[in-house]
């Protein structure tokens, strides 16, 4: 509450998603300091599987885990990457089915402006 929220749903063995990941982790570096909240989770996946991604492929921003996949399908049914916008009372504004760039700088001032502007 409070926040905007980008929430990514991913899979290790999706390239979209990974090629995705270092965009995301760029637009949560450069809005660290706004009231917004960056998190994935990653779907249906064991958590050595992720643990070892994760290792390799430090990012910042909180990484979850649902392994059965149950709690995300309704979210990220029509395929992985999905990513939601929430406003700060936690409703969805907005989301995007399939891989796209995060850190481009129209993105990210659309991000700041949202952080600024929503009660």
């Amino acid at each position: 509450a409070g926040k905007v929220t980008i929430l990514n749903f991913w899979a290790t063995w999706c390239p979209p998603c990974r090629a995705e990941m270092p965009s995301i982790q760029s637009l949560y570096a450069a809005t660290r300091d706004l009231p917004i909240e960056v998190m994935a989770i990653s779907v249906a996946e064991k958590p050595a599987v992720v643990r070892e991604f994760l290792s390799s492929n430090p990012y910042g921003f909180p990484m979850y885990l649902d392994e059965s996949g149950d709690a995300s399908a309704p979210f990220a049914g029509r395929g992985i990457p999905t990513t939601f916008v929430l406003d700060k009372q936690g409703r969805a504004i907005a989301a995007v089915i399939g891989a796209r760039s995060y850190d481009g700088p129209e993105v990210v001032t659309l991000f700041k402006e949202l952080a600024e502007r929503l009660p």
